[in-house]
């Protein structure tokens, strides 16, 4: 399967200014790391979360699709949702 890289941390700048390398270093890192962990969950949590946050599909409308009822999508999505959190936030101190 391959998940689509989706921009992550994109910096305010200027009108006109354009990213440093660095800074698009960085971005383009950090959004292999989002897809890297939203391609390790379970496929049926993957599934849901690109539905519902890459996507931007209705919760009742993903939950049709995938023949869930509402909570149990819900369920999933906050899932997925938190391991997504613990794959990115894990391994660092707050």
């Amino acid at each position: 399967m391959t998940i689509a890289v989706i921009a992550v941390g994109a910096a305010l700048l200027p009108d006109g200014a354009a990213p440093s390398a660095e800074e698009d270093v960085f971005r383009r890192l950090e959004a292999e790391r989002v897809a890297a962990a939203i391609a390790a969950l379970p496929a049926d949590r993957r599934r849901v979360l690109i539905m519902r946050d890459v996507q931007g599909i209705s919760g009742p409308m993903t939950a049709a699709a995938l023949g869930l009822s509402v909570p149990a999508m819900k369920s999933r999505l906050h899932r997925a949702r938190a391991a997504v959190h613990e794959a990115l936030e894990g391994g660092h101190d707050r």
